[in-house]
């Protein structure tokens, strides 16, 4: 049924000959699991694309027809659930056009994304990966008492960011996060919250648990008013008055 429903959706560009057959369903522990996390996608609705010219062909033409369009901005969405050497071949095209690509890598390991932000050429460098370590710790920082200036621990009293007015100390903490060696630095591209975090049903990913915008209203201001990065701003939370008027400071 699923090969049959390929066929009718995809063709004449793509068949099932173009999909990974037998098709693995990500679940649970699999998402990370090196033994899977390359292989399969999704809860059943499509298999994934094998890698070949001919793919590279179908997706090279829909780039240009976007970049025809004035497209200049690209997102690689769960790269790591591609190859790195893969993801390269699609970077490398990117650039070569000039455009800006960058990769959402959804890990906290220091590892997965070194293989990911390692990539590119020419004049737009290295492919930009998602900085889920620097989230982690901008809210792991938000539940600190506002005078506290240490490093967060789970044995910190919680205390909401929205429960006073910011307080010099705990902005200053969250400025000195952004130069923490082990976050991915201003190349990567920031954020507080995102569609992933902010909508997920199930256990809070990564553990960036914002309660709603204006819960993680602070770390935003520090990342927009920061002078350098590239920072990703969930459409929801834009609409938060100190966020807009950190981003028109920006």
């Amino acid at each position: 049924e699923l090969k049959q429903r390929l066929d009718d959706t995809f063709a004449p560009e793509l068949t099932r000959k173009d999909f990974q057959f037998p098709w693995i369903c990500l679940e649970g522990s699999k998402w990370d699991d090196p033994a899977y996390t390359y292989e399969g996608w999704g809860c059943g609705e499509w298999s994934e694309l094998r890698f070949s010219e001919h793919v590279l062909a179908v997706h090279f033409g829909h780039l240009r027809r976007l970049l025809t369009c004035g497209v200049r901005g690209f997102r690689l969405d769960a790269a790591k659930h591609m190859r790195p050497e893969h993801v390269k071949k699609y970077v490398d095209f990117l650039h070569k056009e000039g455009a800006f690509v960058y990769a959402e890598v959804l890990s906290l390991s220091r590892a997965v994304h070194a293989q990911y932000e390692t990539l590119g050429s020419g004049a737009k460098g290295s492919v930009r990966s998602t900085d889920y370590m620097l989230a982690k710790s901008l809210r792991d920082a938000c539940r600190l008492p506002p005078s506290a200036s240490g490093s967060p621990s789970p044995s910190s009293s919680a205390r909401s960011a929205t429960s006073s007015s910011p307080s010099a100390p705990r902005a200053a903490h969250l400025m000195r996060l952004l130069r923490d060696p082990g976050c991915l630095g201003a190349a990567a591209v920031r954020f507080a919250r995102s569609h992933d975090t902010a909508l997920n049903e199930g256990h809070a990913i990564c553990g960036i648990d914002w309660s709603s915008a204006e819960d993680a209203k602070m770390a935003w201001a520090v990342l927009l008013t920061a002078p350098e990065g590239s920072v990703l701003v969930y459409e929801a939370d834009a609409m938060v008055p100190v966020v807009r008027r950190a981003l028109a400071f920006r």
